[in-house]
């Protein structure tokens, strides 16, 4: 009887272990999918109202903050921008923060999986809209609104996609070129250009959200850097100014009504070739965006970081 008490507690004994870690998963899974951050909610005019889920406020002085508008789905390419841009611009003696905005979707593995990066990482804010090309507005307001709410002893603020590569060498020559500047945006600016009124075209704007004939001067949405001082002035202007479905636009709208011109910058650069970019011309510029041609993935974000700041290649 004894031997088979032995034998029998042999055998279930790796039983238990996975049943006790299954129930342990399990309970942890359903507290992750229960997680919810405080939320704060943002007024849109003419809209339904908007919150977010706030991560935790920098309340110190920040000479950069990161703010990155971020696919809910872009996992991978979260974590491949962490270690790699992101981190070496912490590398340096400027105090940096970085946040990633994202929104909404109806898909609870991707939410269960958000929750998780959210609780690793403690860098992510979500909007309650759904997460698509056309909300990217109501992202910005989110970024202006956090900014200016829970990180405002800022000195610059970097709006930037999450398909950008920052070269952290000449960003730190850009902040310095403008230290102490105020109601500054700079980036690459659109001029006179003209609304496209065909209802098929992914820029398509009626002459009810936007009447006038050309848009006013805008920075290209990609990445632009903003003075703290602006961050604050942007925020209180968007609680009077209806949004449009094209953010870039719509920060431009912003700027007119404020009076303040922004201004053009050659080290902000999106590429319109076919080809990729060299790493002697990417080591040249502050920020590098491909257009719709070339998608940026992570294995070719990080090729990139590797082949421009890791080689040995020499430039002129």
């Amino acid at each position: 009887m004894r031997r088979f008490c032995k034998f029998i507690s042999a055998e279930l004994l790796p039983l238990s272990i996975v049943i006790l870690v299954y129930f342990s998963i399990m309970h942890w899974h359903t507290e992750l999918s229960r997680t919810k951050l405080t939320r704060t909610t943002i007024a849109r005019k003419g809209s339904p109202e908007a919150t977010f889920k706030q991560t935790e406020a920098c309340n110190y002085d920040v000479d950069l903050l990161v703010m990155i508008n971020s696919a809910i789905y872009n996992f991978d390419l979260r974590e491949s921008l962490r270690f790699t841009w992101l981190h070496h611009l912490k590398m340096r003696k400027l105090v940096v923060r970085h946040v990633f905005v994202v929104a909404e979707t109806e898909d609870h593995e991707v939410q269960w999986k958000l929750n998780l990066e959210s609780r690793t990482h403690g860098d992510i804010i979500q909007g309650d809209f759904i997460d698509n090309y056309y909300n990217n507005t109501l992202k910005m307001k989110l970024i202006l609104h956090w900014s200016a709410s829970f990180c405002s002893k800022i000195h610059f603020l970097l709006k930037a996609d999450d398909d950008i590569i920052v070269n952290p060498f000449h960003m730190y020559s850009v902040l310095k070129l403008y230290a102490g500047k105020q109601d500054l945006l700079v980036g690459r600016i659109r001029r006179n250009i003209r609304p496209t009124r065909d209802p098929v075209h992914k820029w398509y704007i009626s002459s009810d959200d936007y009447p006038n004939a050309t848009y006013p001067d805008y920075p290209l949405g990609f990445g632009y850097l903003i003075s703290g001082d602006l961050v604050l002035k942007l925020n209180k202007a968007t609680i009077n100014t209806p949004v449009i479905p094209i953010d870039d636009v719509y920060v431009g709208i912003l700027l007119r009504d404020l009076g303040v011109q922004p201004v053009h910058n050659l080290y902000f650069m999106q590429s319109v070739l076919r080809g990729e970019f060299s790493p002697c011309t990417m080591r040249r510029i502050a920020v590098f965006h491909y257009d719709n041609k070339i998608k940026m993935t992570p294995s070719r974000l990080r090729e990139h970081w590797r082949n421009t700041f890791n080689s040995t290649t020499k430039c002129n």
